[in-house]
C-alpha cells in the first residue's frame, strides 16, 4: 500500500511475465504541493517513459508496460524487478544478526566480507544515481524499501517522488534526506551515503532527531565493526568523530522524569490530553504503563528531580480514577492493572486501595467470556495485575475474583493445549502478550499462592518453544510474514520472560533454551521500545540473568544496553528514546521512553523483579 492507493503483484496474461500494478486515487493522498495520488501515478508513468530509451538502465529500474484509468483511479503497469530490498539484505547478511559472539574469528571474517559487499553496493548505487541524472531524473526517495539488491548489482523502484528537472512535492524520508527541500543529483548522492551508514548501524534512521548523530554512529561502528566501516566523507561531513560517551542510567531516569513533569504541567507529550476542552480531568490514560506515564513510578527514587516528578504523578492519582473505569482500562499493559502495585511501592496504600476497588468493581461488572486471554489486555493480564497488586497473596474480594479468573484461565489453557497443542494458525494469538506464554506466566504466578496445576504453564511455553525456527545460528519466533521476531510482545524476549517465571534456573540454562536466548545477541535494527524493540530485549535479558544467577548461559545484557544507549537522542529534557526509530520522542511505556527507562532500571537492579521470578 501507499498513500492514496495500492501496489499489487500480478501476471501479464499476454506474456506470462510478473508485473507490478500501481493505483492512485483522485483527491486523496495529497503531497506537499497539493498533488493527489492519481496525478502522482501519471507523473511516475511519465518518468518511466523518459527512461525508456536508456538501455543502460535495463534491469536497474522498472519499465513501463501500460497505463489506464478506471473511475477516479489512475493505474500504471510496470515490469517487476527481481531482487531483495536493502532492508531485507541487511537483515539477512549483516554479521550483527548472525548469532555469533563479537570478537571471534568467525565474526571478524563475516564482518570483513560484509564490508566489501556494502562498499560494492554503494558504488553501484552511486553509478545508478549518476546514470539517472544523465537522462534528467532525480529519484528523491532513496530508502531501504526502494533499493533492491539484485544478482547483477542494484536497482531502484518507486519513482513516484521523482523529478525531471523541477521540484517534487514528495520529500524523501527525513533520516535519509534531512530537512533539505532542494531536489538534485547531489541530494541523492548524499542519500546513498546515509543508506550505507544504515547498512552498518540501523539506528541512523533517527539521525534527523539528533544533529550530532555521527558520534553515536562512531560508537556503534566501533562496537560491531572495530571502527573500520568504509563510510564516505559525505556521510561524516568531516573528520571522523570520536565515539559518543553513553549516558548513565541516572541521566536516563532524570530525562524521563523531566519529560513527564513537562507533560503533567503542559499536557504536551502523550496522545491523550489530561483535560478535556472544558477542563475536566481524566487521569486514567496516564495511569497506564503501555500508553501512559506509569513507568515513572517504577524508577529509583534517589534523584530529587525523579522524586519530584513521581510526587506530581502520585498527587494526580491520589483520589482514585477521575472517571469510571472502562473495560479497556483493565489491561495489564494498556490499562491501569499495574497501578496499585506501583502506588504500594511508594507507600501510597490508600490511593492503591481506591484504584484496586474501582478495578474490581469494573471487573465484577464484566462478563469474563467477553474478555480475551491476552496478557496485555485480557484475563492473563488481569490475573497478573491482581496478584502483583497484593504481593501474590490477595485476600477478601480480590482473592475471590482472582480465584474465579484463575479457574477460567486454566480452563482456557487446557482447551488451548488440547487443540493441537495451542498451535493457532493465527500468529497474532502467539507470544507473551497474545498467546500461550502470557497465559503460562499468569498461571505460574497464581499457582504459587493457589497451588494450581504447575504442568500447564510448562506445557504452554514448551509448546511455543517447539514452534521456533532456525535463523542463522539461533532459534527465533517467525511470524506470518516469515520475518523473525526477537521481541517482547511476540518473540524470543517474551518467551524467555515467561520461561524465567516458570522454569527452574538449571532448566533455563539448557541448550534448548539457550538457542532461543541466542536471538538476543543484538538490539540493532529494531525500534527502541519495550514491546517491539531494544528495551524489550534488554528487559528480557535482565530477567533471564537474574533467574540464572551464577549459572552459565547469561545473556550479554551489557551489549544490549549499549545498543539501546546508541538510540538515545538529545532533547531539552536530556537523553530520550524516539517512539520508534525515525519518529519523534514519545513518553509511553510500550513504544517510547518509559519502556527504555524501565529496561535500564531492570538491567541495573534498580527495579525489583520480586513477584515475577521466584529465586
Amino acid at each position: 500500500m501507499h498513500a492514496g492507493g495500492g501496489t499489487y503483484l500480478a501476471d501479464d496474461l499476454a506474456t506470462g511475465d510478473r508485473v507490478v500494478i500501481k493505483r492512485g486515487i483522485r483527491f486523496i493522498g495529497l503531497d506537499g504541493h497539493g498533488t493527489d495520488a492519481a496525478q502522482r501515478i501519471r507523473d511516475e508513468a511519465a518518468t518511466l517513459r523518459a527512461m525508456a530509451d536508456s538501455p543502460e538502465l535495463d534491469g536497474r529500474v522498472p519499465r513501463l508496460v501500460d497505463t489506464f484509468e478506471i473511475g477516479t483511479s489512475s493505474f500504471l503497469v510496470e515490469t517487476r524487478v527481481d531482487g531483495v530490498t536493502l532492508f531485507e539484505w541487511v537483515a539477512s547478511n549483516s554479521p550483527v544478526y548472525a548469532g555469533i559472539d563479537l570478537g571471534t574469528d568467525d565474526y571478524r571474517a563475516l564482518a570483513a566480507t560484509y564490508s566489501r559487499r556494502v562498499a560494492t553496493i554503494g558504488d553501484r548505487l552511486r553509478e545508478l544515481v549518476g546514470d539517472l541524472s544523465r537522462v534528467g531524473i532525480t529519484h528523491n526517495d532513496l530508502q531501504p524499501a526502494n533499493v533492491l539488491v539484485t544478482d547483477a548489482g542494484v536497482a531502484l523502484v518507486d519513482f513516484e517522488a521523482a523529478s525531471r528537472g523541477g521540484p517534487s512535492g514528495v520529500r524523501g524520508v527525513p533520516w535519509v534526506y534531512g530537512t533539505r527541500r532542494e531536489y538534485s543529483t547531489q541530494s541523492d548522492v548524499d542519500a546513498v551515503d546515509r543508506l550505507m551508514a544504515y547498512a552498518y548501524w540501523p539506528p541512523v534512521v533517527s539521525a534527523h532527531l539528533d544533529p550530532d548523530w555521527r558520534s553515536r554512529f562512531a560508537a556503534g561502528v566501533q562496537r560491531y565493526f572495530s571502527g573500520r566501516a568504509p563510510v564516505s566523507h559525505a556521510t561524516t561531513h568531516g573528520p571522523a568523530e570520536p565515539p559518543a560517551t553513553p549516558p548513565a542510567a541516572a541521566d536516563v531516569y532524570r530525562a524521563y522524569a523531566r519529560a513527564c513533569r513537562h507533560y503533567l504541567d503542559t499536557g504536551i507529550g502523550l496522545p491523550h490530553p489530561l483535560r478535556s476542552p472544558r477542563g475536566d480531568l481524566d487521569n486514567r490514560p496516564v495511569a497506564s504503563l503501555g500508553s501512559g506515564l506509569l513507568s515513572l513510578l517504577f524508577l529509583p527514587r534517589d534523584d530529587d528531580e525523579v522524586r519530584s516528578a513521581q510526587h506530581r504523578l502520585i498527587a494526580l492519582l491520589a483520589e482514585g480514577p477521575s472517571r469510571p473505569l472502562r473495560v479497556s482500562d483493565l489491561g495489564l499493559i494498556g490499562g491501569v492493572g499495574l497501578l496499585p502495585a506501583a502506588l504500594r511501592r511508594h507507600g501510597e496504600s490508600d490511593s492503591a486501595a481506591l484504584w484496586s476497588e474501582a478495578y474490581l468493581d469494573r471487573l465484577e461488572a464484566t462478563e469474563l467470556n467477553a474478555l480475551s486471554s491476552r496478557l496485555d489486555t485480557g484475563l492473563s493480564g488481569i490475573l497478573t495485575a491482581i496478584l502483583l497488586g497484593a504481593d501474590g497473596r490477595p485476600s477478601g474480594r480480590a482473592a475471590v475474583i482472582a480465584d474465579r479468573v484463575g479457574r477460567d484461565l486454566e480452563t482456557r489453557a487446557r482447551h488451548l493445549l488440547r487443540d493441537d497443542l495451542g498451535r493457532s494458525s493465527d500468529a497474532e494469538q502467539r507470544g507473551l502478550m497474545g498467546g500461550g506464554p502470557g497465559i503460562a506466566l499468569a498461571l505460574s504466578i497464581w499457582a504459587r499462592s493457589h497451588g494450581g496445576d504447575a504442568a500447564i504453564p510448562y506445557d504452554l511455553i514448551d509448546s511455543e518453544r517447539r514452534r521456533y525456527q532456525v535463523v542463522n545460528r539461533a532459534l527465533y519466533f517467525v511470524d506470518e510474514d516469515n520475518k523473525f521476531r526477537p521481541y517482547l510482545d511476540r518473540g524470543n524476549a517474551g518467551l524467555l520472560v515467561a520461561a524465567s517465571t516458570i522454569l527452574p534456573a538449571n532448566e533455563l540454562a539448557n541448550p534448548r533454551w539457550q538457542r532461543i536466548a541466542a536471538g538476543l545477541k543484538t538490539a540493532l535494527g529494531v525500534a527502541p521500545g519495550l514491546m517491539t524493540g531494544a528495551a524489550g530485549l534488554l528487559f528480557a535479558a535482565s530477567v533471564v540473568n537474574a533467574r540464572l544467577g551464577h549459572l552459565p548461559g547469561r545473556i550479554d545484557s551489557a551489549g544490549l544496553l549499549a545498543d539501546l544507549q546508541s538510540m538515545l537522542v538529545p532533547t531539552p529534557h536530556g537523553p530520550l528514546t524516539p517512539g520508534g526509530l525515525g519518529r519523534r520522542v514519545a513518553l509511553d511505556g510500550a513504544t517510547g521512553a518509559g519502556g527504555a527507562a524501565i529496561a535500564v532500571a531492570t538491567h541495573r537492579g534498580d527495579l525489583s523483579l520480586a513477584g515475577l521470578i521466584d529465586n
